[in-house]
């Protein structure tokens, strides 16, 4: 007997040497998945994406496209600070304070920080990710601007894709998605 009955079929095509089988289980196994707003994984990944400059660079750079002014991303004794600048009384920037990631940023600024290294470590690598909750803490210019930076030759010159699961109903114009690249479902009353 070739196949296991209990192993996946893709998997055992795999394992025999087909190509097209590896091709498409190394593809299934490169998709980033976050699970809701409490999926631990892109908090670990901002700590540890801050530490390389150049990636913090990007990183700023896509939470300032958001209208954020954060001017630097900084881990001492394990905690996350922002800084952030002062102003006087005349507009003029006096000071740089820092801030306690948790305690200070909204729920938007944080999800927008814990995404931003995703998000770009996809776009440079033409990776697949899924999000589920999407637009969740999100503004929702910003959750258009994420589908746009995959819709764009110049950010996304590898092909990644995004997939996400959304309540928000203004993603869904023409000119941010295709009619094929959008699935609608309905929750049935027996809640499947």
């Amino acid at each position: 007997e070739i196949f296991n009955p209990t192993a996946l079929f893709l998997s055992s095509l795999s394992a025999v040497g087909n190509k097209t089988a590896k091709t498409v289980t190394a593809a299934i196994a490169n998709i980033v998945t976050i699970l809701g707003a409490n999926d631990p994984m892109p908090q670990a990944n901002l700590l540890a994406a801050i530490n390389k400059q150049s990636s913090k660079d990007h990183i700023l750079e896509l939470i300032n496209a958001a209208d954020i002014d954060i001017t630097d991303l900084k881990v001492t004794d394990d905690q996350l600070l922002t800084a952030h600048r002062q102003y006087d009384e005349q507009k003029n920037a006096a000071q740089t304070i820092n801030a306690n990631f948790e305690e200070w940023e909204s729920e938007g600024t944080k999800k927008i920080a814990t995404l931003s290294p995703i998000l770009i470590a996809a776009l440079a690598n033409g990776h697949t990710l899924a999000i589920d909750g999407f637009e969740l803490h999100l503004h929702p210019n910003l959750a258009h601007k994420i589908v746009s930076l995959f819709h764009s030759p110049e950010t996304n010159p590898h092909h990644a894709q995004l997939i996400f699961v959304t309540h928000d109903t203004t993603l869904f114009k023409p000119d941010k998605l295709r009619r094929d690249q959008i699935c609608l479902v309905e929750k049935l009353a027996s809640r499947e």
